[in-house]
C-alpha cells in the first residue's frame, strides 16, 4: 500500500505539471493543490477552474502563470494608477479588472481596448517603427496640444499624486499590504 500511494503520488504530480507548466510562479501552487485535493483528480479539475475563473491562473493548461493583482494582495490604487485606470479603462472593463481582480492575456486586453492591436513579437519592432513614423507627420504642435487636452486632467492627478498629496501611497507600504505582498512573494518565489 505505501508503495502504491508513492507511484500515485508521482503520477498525480506529473498530471499537475501536465495541468499548470513549468513556470516558476506556479510551483508553489503545487503542494497546496496536492494537499486540498488529497490527490483526487476530479477535486483537481474543480480546483483548476476555480483558479482560471479567478483568473488567479492565466494562460492555457500547461502553460499557466501566477495571476496576481494589487486587489488580491489588498493594495489600494494611489492616485495616479487609479488616474490612468480611470482615463483609459471603460467602467465595466474597470470593474472588473480592479474591483473583482481579473488578470487578462492579450487577446482580452485587446478585446477590452486596453491594447490598440496585437502584434506577433516578430512584427512588434517594425510595427512600432511603422506607428512612430506616422506619427511623426502629424503636425506637432497641433498633436501635442491635442494631447494634453486629452491627457490633461489625468496627468494633472498623477501629478499631484507625485507631489506626495496622496495618502494612498503610503498604503501601498502600510502595515496590512506589506505582509500580504511579502507572502505573495514567498509563495510566487521560485525555488
Amino acid at each position: 500500500l505505501p508503495r502504491a500511494k508513492a507511484v500515485l503520488a508521482i503520477e498525480f504530480d506529473d498530471l499537475l505539471d501536465a495541468l499548470l507548466g513549468g513556470d516558476a510562479s506556479v510551483r508553489p501552487l503545487k503542494p497546496l493543490l496536492i494537499e486540498r485535493t488529497e490527490g483526487n483528480p476530479l477535486f483537481l479539475e474543480e480546483s483548476m477552474r476555480a483558479l482560471v475563473e479567478t483568473s488567479t491562473l492565466i494562460g492555457s493548461r500547461g502553460a499557466y502563470r501566477l495571476g496576481l493583482t494589487e486587489t488580491r494582495v489588498a493594495i489600494p490604487y494611489p492616485a495616479g494608477p487609479m488616474a490612468v485606470v480611470q482615463a483609459e479603462l471603460a467602467p465595466a472593463v474597470a470593474r472588473r479588472w480592479v474591483l473583482l481582480a481579473r488578470n487578462a492575456d492579450p487577446q482580452d486586453a485587446f478585446a477590452d481596448g486596453v491594447l490598440d492591436e496585437l502584434q506577433p513579437a516578430d512584427a512588434l519592432l517594425p510595427r512600432a517603427l511603422a506607428l512612430a513614423g506616422e506619427l511623426a507627420m502629424l503636425p506637432r504642435a497641433v498633436y501635442g496640444r491635442i494631447k494634453r487636452q486629452l491627457r490633461g486632467p489625468t496627468l494633472e492627478r498623477i501629478d499631484a499624486a507625485m507631489s506626495g498629496e496622496d495618502p494612498l501611497v503610503s498604503a501601498w507600504i502600510s502595515a496590512e499590504t506589506a505582509p500580504a505582498a511579502a507572502d505573495v512573494l514567498r509563495r510566487t518565489r521560485p525555488s
